[in-house]
């Protein structure tokens, strides 16, 4: 399975540095069992959280999921025509208000 991340979430990484094998060990979940994870709803759809430590979440889509059911016109990836299906894209990671915040505004 093919893995793109955005920039918001290689920042995260790197600002978030103590936890960083736990997001990995999260992501490597993730990779086997991609519909893991609680999806999101309303200008969210599409997307899903999934919990990696106290408070602190990652945002991701699975592609195949987000065609099937349509959900690639809410959240319009600028590459999306020449992304392969399995695909698993890292949009943000942080703390869980945080990450709200950033991605309704």
């Amino acid at each position: 399975m093919d893995e793109t991340y955005s920039d918001d979430f290689i920042k995260s990484l790197k600002k978030f540095s103590s936890i960083k094998k736990r997001i990995r060990n999260k992501i490597d979940q993730l990779t086997q069992n991609p519909l893991m994870g609680e999806p999101l709803r309303y200008d969210l759809r599409g997307l899903y959280s999934v919990p990696v430590a106290n408070h602190f979440i990652i945002i991701h889509a699975y592609c195949r999921v987000c065609r099937k059911k349509g959900d690639d016109r809410i959240l319009c990836c600028h590459d999306c025509d020449v992304i392969d299906d399995e695909t698993m894209r890292f949009f943000d990671a942080g703390p869980h208000d945080a990450v709200y915040r950033k991605l309704t505004n």
